[in-house]
C-alpha cells in the first residue's frame, strides 16, 4: 500500500530545502565584460547592420532617445557618421 502522507511529507521536505546556488559578486562585472566585447566584435559589425536599416527610416533632422543604454553598438557607428 502506497503511503501517500509520507511521500506528501517528503515532497514538502525538498521544497523548503535551500537553494544550492551560490552568489558570485563578480558575476555582473564579468558578464558587462563579455558583452562588451561580443558587441565590439568584428568592429561593431552587427551596428553598422542595424544603423543601415534604420537610416532607411529616420531623417536625418530626427532626435533618438537611447532608453537602457548598452556598449554603444548602435551609437557607435551613428556618431561616426
Amino acid at each position: 500500500m502506497i503511503n501517500t502522507k509520507e511521500i506528501w511529507r517528503e515532497m514538502q521536505e525538498q521544497r523548503i530545502r535551500p537553494l544550492k546556488v551560490t552568489f558570485d559578486s563578480e558575476f555582473q562585472e564579468k558578464f558587462a565584460k563579455d558583452f562588451s566585447e561580443m558587441a565590439k566584435y568584428d568592429n561593431y559589425e552587427y551596428g553598422r547592420k542595424a544603423t543601415e536599416a534604420l537610416s532607411k527610416v529616420l531623417d536625418k533632422d530626427f532626435r533618438v532617445l537611447e532608453i537602457g543604454p548598452g556598449p554603444g553598438t548602435l551609437t557607435v557607428h551613428w556618431l561616426k557618421k
